[in-house]
């Protein structure tokens, strides 16, 4: 799938984990360097029950990050190519939304 003209595409590594922050809600936790060489860490919240999201048999993890309307497309669209949303966030003071999908199996 191809970017839409004039977009920014950023690739890298991000480290994720659960946790409950407040001892009862359970988030998954992103750290990455965004596309200023900054890293950031955020709370997606998950679409997942926390243990089917915390396995360590995940192969193909994608985070998506962008303007939120956009994220909301890109979602759907891996939808119908087999992908399914783990987690998700409009993080607080960004102007940016996030969503971390998982590839097929098999």
């Amino acid at each position: 799938m191809a970017p839409a003209a004039g977009s920014v595409q950023h690739e890298g590594r991000a480290a994720l984990w659960a946790e409950r922050p407040d001892g009862v809600r359970a988030v998954l936790r992103v750290r990455f360097e965004d596309a200023t060489a900054t890293m950031v860490v955020h709370d997606l919240d998950l679409v997942v029950p926390v243990e089917e999201a915390a396995r360590a048999d995940r192969r193909r993890l994608l985070l998506l990050g962008s303007r939120q309307p956009d994220v909301r497309s890109y979602v759907r669209r891996l939808a119908d190519q087999g992908w399914r949303e783990v987690a998700r966030a409009v993080p607080p003071g960004t102007t940016y939304a996030l969503s971390l999908v998982e590839g097929p199996t098999g």
